[in-house]
């Protein structure tokens, strides 16, 4: 009896003290994959930095930073995960305006334009002279077939910039 009371006060002992060093351990192998990611894709090694990321994203946590730049690599490459890093960073934190944008512009690309709408909107609310926005919500509008609605974008612009 002796003896399972001592293995199951090991095996307690032994969980306590090696889960948080494995999270540890972890962390830190998703961030030095990250940076990783990050210099290998400033080299042009995209395909790599892709690789290094996704290993990243399964060993490191979801912080915001890590997010932006799975968006910012995956959107490259016009990798429909991307999109969802996006959103991820923007629900943690806010996004810029040109994180928005570049959000927007690959979710018109990939056409799924209710997500490039409400990028749209966001920016165009902060920003409502925003050139780029602009030039995107007419082609979000010309995509979708509503010409009607390019017509009034493109009048709006216009009328803005005058």
């Amino acid at each position: 009896m002796l003896p399972v009371i001592i293995l199951v006060a090991l095996g307690i002992v032994a969980s306590v003290v090696a889960r948080p060093l494995y999270r540890k351990y972890r962390e830190s192998r998703g961030r030095g994959a990250a940076l990783r990611s990050m210099e290998e894709f400033a080299a042009g090694e995209t395909a790599q930095a892709v690789r290094s990321l996704r290993l990243a994203l399964q060993m490191g946590p979801q912080d915001p930073t890590l997010m932006r730049n799975a968006a910012r690599i995956l959107s490259t490459e016009d990798i429909p995960d991307a999109l969802n890093y996006w959103q991820k960073a923007f629900q943690k934190g806010e996004g810029t305006t040109e994180e928005r944008l570049r959000c927007a512009a690959l979710a018109l690309r990939l056409r799924r334009y209710a997500d490039a709408k409400a990028e749209l909107d966001v920016v165009l609310k902060s920003d409502p002279n925003n050139t780029l926005a602009h030039r995107l919500m007419i082609s979000f509008s010309q995509s979708t077939g509503d010409v009607k609605a390019a017509i009034e974008s493109v009048m709006g612009f216009e009328a803005k910039t005058r």
